[in-house]
């Protein structure tokens, strides 16, 4: 994989957690929303740029399509242009902490 779209992979963390196969006893994402949420998330890195990724889960159209838009705002590193980077496996864990909310962490 590109660089650039290793670095973008929790672009796509709402759109996962949405349909992912829960474990038992647990509900996924479009479970717990019936797919209407917004995510907001944001990448530091160490050279001090900042992205910043906004998503938002519209629900379902009439042919069961999710409608998702993503805002993408902030500067990566211009080394990711050309760089070779290995990314290692990470957890995420979400919590419902009352009607409507959900609280996330992942460790990377």
């Amino acid at each position: 994989w590109p660089p650039m779209i290793r670095v973008l992979a929790s672009t796509f963390t709402p759109i996962y957690w949405s349909v992912a196969n829960p474990a038992p006893g647990t509900a996924n994402g479009f479970s717990l929303t019936k797919g209407v949420f917004r995510q907001e998330s944001q990448v530091e890195f160490a050279t001090g740029e900042v992205l910043r990724m906004t998503h938002v889960s519209r629900g379902v159209d009439a042919e069961g399509v999710l409608l998702f838009d993503i805002v993408i705002n902030g500067n990566v590193p211009r080394i990711l242009a050309s760089a070779d980077i290995t990314v290692k496996d990470f957890s995420e864990r979400y919590i419902q902490t009352g009607p409507g909310q959900l609280y996330g962490w992942s460790n990377q």
